[in-house]
């Protein structure tokens, strides 16, 4: 149900880090992934609903409301290993909201650097959701089917143990 992914979210984000701006961060990008899974690419107002329900802190508010305000021009990149949950959210959703060219976005971010691995790997996952895979270059595609095939392995052998 939508309402145990949030609670999920929320508290799997709290064992990793205690903030509750990290928590609620997370659970904007499940709200924004579950509603561009569904096909709805308006998804600013369902994570804003949730985010109120969730007495999310003013600055956290108010960064995810300006993403649809103005289109040309985009927050900060979040910089570096730990940037701020709420710097990195709105980025990324302002990103998912505004550029269309998924691929393109993907590209431009690895090539000019800077960006976590993990703040790269939500925004993959949000394009992902909001426009599949089928447009992306066949390397990547082909490196996510390893990926898939390690795991699947992985979990023959950890249930092989249970």
């Amino acid at each position: 149900s939508p309402q145990g992914m949030v609670a999920g979210a929320f508290h799997v984000a709290r064992l990793l880090d205690p903030t509750e701006e990290s928590a609620l961060a997370t659970v904007a990008v499940v709200v924004a992934a579950a509603r561009m899974l569904e096909g709805n690419r308006d998804f600013i107002a369902d994570v804003l609903a949730v985010m109120r329900a969730n007495d999310a802190p003013p600055s956290l508010l108010e960064a995810i409301a300006r993403v649809p305000r103005d289109p040309k021009v985009a927050p900060l990149v979040p910089r570096g290993e730990s940037p701020s949950p709420t710097a990195a959210v709105s980025w990324i959703l302002w990103n998912v909201h505004h550029r269309p060219r998924g691929v393109q976005l993907l590209e431009q971010m690895v090539l000019a650097g800077g960006v976590s691995v993990t703040v790269g790997a939500v925004l993959g996952a949000l394009i992902g959701a909001r426009d599949g895979i089928a447009g992306w270059p066949s390397v990547w595609v082909d490196a996510a089917g390893e990926g898939v095939a390690r795991r699947t392995a992985m979990v023959a052998r950890l249930g092989a143990h249970a």
